[in-house]
């Protein structure tokens, strides 16, 4: 299975770099992982809130290949799984052969709806707010635990 996220903001903290690098090490036992960052949009000046997830979607969308996969946005909005329910998701796709799986995580102001909009899945971590930093370590750390139950490794238990 081959994954991408891609996430506004660059540079992270070394402890969460750290458990970044930790997770994309243990998902490449069960594919291919690439994490692309683009930068932030800058709010000085006067540019708008929506002005800024515009520029920030037009960036991501430039990353993305035309019928390439599973689209998921990363959205408070979105779906809640538990462990295994996500992990039946992603089993299910993985045998139907889908092609990548890309996940997009915005920035402070959250992915612009017409973004939102092309997304296959709208997918929450849970109620509560999240650091956009911390948020791709929880994601990582759920596909990990996916996978080791997917190929049914103790890890999740």
């Amino acid at each position: 299975m081959k994954w991408r996220l891609m996430a506004v903001g660059r540079g992270m903290p070394e402890p969460v770099r750290m458990l970044v690098d930790d997770y994309t090490k243990r998902l490449k036992r069960y594919g291919q992982f690439e994490l692309i960052e683009i930068a932030e949009a800058h709010r000085q000046g006067g540019l708008s809130p929506n002005k800024a997830m515009v520029q920030e979607a037009n960036r991501l969308k430039k990353q993305l290949k035309q019928g390439d996969g599973v689209l998921v946005v990363l959205d408070s909005r979105g779906q809640v799984f538990s462990s295994e329910k996500w992990a039946s998701r992603l089993n299910q796709w993985r045998q139907d052969a889908l092609g990548p799986v890309t996940f997009i995580i915005g920035g402070p102001d959250g992915v612009a709806p017409e973004l939102v909009k092309q997304a296959d899945l709208r997918l929450s971590l849970g109620s509560m707010t999240f650091p956009h930093m911390l948020a791709r370590v929880l994601l990582l750390e759920q596909l990990y635990r996916a996978m080791t139950i997917i190929h049914g490794v103790p890890y999740h238990r």
